[in-house]
């Protein structure tokens, strides 16, 4: 096992505070909604080592900037090593915040500029097969995900058993998406030891069935 890493919560373009966090760390691993473009371009030149330092992508995030050039992104899905912590990652997540999103986009003549959402957002169905695939082969002991299974929103964050950011966009005790699901899925055929994931802006942890998930409110960190 390697040395520490410092994982961190959703980031959402406050670079200079996420760069606070990371400075002195030798490692770190950002579990997506790192920000749009600009963030991405601040990383870039910021010239972290690629090797130590990832960034997930989740929702909101610049999905046609994120490839081999953009090289402290973590890829889409799939194992990823971090300073000999052997992780497996799968970004992306639903937008809840969408219909916003979308409508300022059109309303500004879809100028690529103020783009703030992308078609992409979560895995295609191929990509969910391929990553069934790695899983079913890993059978990771770490897993960092953006979002949760969709067991954990419905059981634990709504209803009456806790306050969450889906409230203030209208989404009801029955949220759900494809993203969501198919963690669930993955759950289903493999409980991994660790799991740590964002997008929800809220703390909070609980082992569930011998899997400890971990929830990082914004710019929350952990040390794995």
């Amino acid at each position: 096992m390697g040395v520490l890493v410092l994982v961190i919560g959703d980031v959402h373009g406050k670079f200079d505070e996420y760069y606070n966090l990371v400075k002195n760390e030798r490692s770190s691993f950002q579990i997506g909604d790192f920000g749009f473009g600009n963030t991405w371009l601040s990383l870039h030149y910021l010239n972290l080592d690629a090797k130590l330092h990832k960034v997930g992508q989740g929702n909101h995030d610049p999905h046609d900037m994120l490839n081999e050039d953009a090289k402290n992104w973590t890829g889409r899905y799939g194992p990823v090593s971090v300073d000999g912590h052997n992780i497996f990652w799968i970004g992306g997540a639903l937008s809840i915040d969408l219909i916003f999103r979308v409508t300022k986009w059109i309303t500004e003549n879809k100028n690529t500029r103020t783009k703030t959402w992308w078609a992409n957002e979560q895995l295609s169905f191929q990509e969910m097969r391929d990553c069934e695939k790695k899983w079913k082969n890993k059978k990771p002991a770490v897993v960092f995900t953006h979002t949760c299974p969709s067991f954990i929103i419905k059981d634990y964050f709504n209803g009456n058993k806790g306050s969450n950011i889906m409230d203030a966009y209208g989404w009801g005790f029955d949220y759900n998406d494809m993203t969501s699901q198919f963690l669930d899925h993955l759950w289903s055929i493999h409980k991994p030891d660790l799991w740590i994931f964002g997008h929800f802006h809220k703390s909070w942890n609980q082992t569930i069935q011998g899997t400890e998930f971990r929830c990082l409110a914004e710019l929350e960190s952990f040390i794995l």
